[in-house]
């Protein structure tokens, strides 16, 4: 596999790299998973996500490509991809894992009248299992064709409970944080830390942003000659997760293990 030349060909010559996986630079990500290793939430006993984002009627229109499962581009690969990542990243790895991937919209139109295209493209994905640290965990991930909701995030702990969500995809969007603890009555607005925006304030919010706060990381590992994550190493396990996905919900959504 290609990630895994990479991998490998990265190691051999020394050379410091990242992979596009930008919500890890997102100052609400950062203070999200600080939260939740500092014991906001205390132990995590469960976490649930949810990412709908509209569009997949329209993708014929202007990306026909994407229809092609084999083409690599997908809610699978992609907005799965990113959001689990995320998930991953605040509250930890999957141990095991039960998967449905599947293609509820099986046929887009395209620029041309009166032509179709045949999908088997993943649109609807989702995933439930347990953590390495315990909790159990589940997330939707899909394109729909209208007025998707955004991504959401939902931790629950023995001492409290932390929710993030965005009106956009996980990567671009601004995100919010509330949370509440034993003995609270409601949620409140966490704010933000701004020690955790390493970029100048003139580079504009939305999908830039988070590239850039990556990108600042790299820089700083290729300076200072260190590893960074995530790397194409990480890559190549990130993608493991994927494929575990396709193949339980190729076997009726067995168990899999990591």
């Amino acid at each position: 596999m290609k990630h895994k030349n990479m991998s490998s060909l990265a190691r051999a010559k020394g050379v410091t790299n990242m992979v596009g996986l930008q919500a890890r630079g997102a100052p609400a990500i950062l203070h999200l998973k600080d939260l939740i290793s500092q014991g906001y939430v205390g132990e995590v006993l469960a976490c649930n996500m949810t990412m709908f984002l509209p569009g997949v009627l329209q993708r014929g229109l202007s990306m026909p490509w994407m229809a092609d499962r084999e083409k690599g581009g997908n809610t699978l690969t992609i907005g799965t991809g990113h959001a689990i990542d995320a998930l991953c990243f605040c509250v930890g790895e999957f141990k095991e894992i039960s998967a449905r991937v599947t293609t509820q919209v099986t046929e887009w139109e395209t620029s041309d009248p009166g032509k179709t295209v045949h999908v088997n493209a993943a649109d609807n994905v989702l995933v439930n299992g347990t953590l390495v640290g315990g909790a159990v965990a589940s997330a939707h991930v899909a394109t729909v064709p209208w007025h998707g909701s955004g991504w959401r995030m939902e931790v629950y702990g023995r001492d409290g409970t932390l929710t993030a969500s965005s009106q956009e995809m996980i990567q671009y969007g601004q995100i919010t944080i509330r949370g509440a603890r034993k003995g609270e009555s409601q949620f409140v607005e966490m704010p933000i830390p701004d020690s955790l925006t390493h970029i100048p304030s003139n580079v504009p919010m939305g999908a830039p942003f988070n590239v850039a706060q990556i990108y600042r990381t790299l820089g700083w590992a290729i300076k200072d000659g260190d590893k960074t994550m995530p790397d194409f190493e990480f890559a190549v396990d990130r993608h493991k997760l994927l494929t575990a996905m396709e193949l339980s919900s190729m076997e009726d959504g067995k168990t899999v293990a990591l």
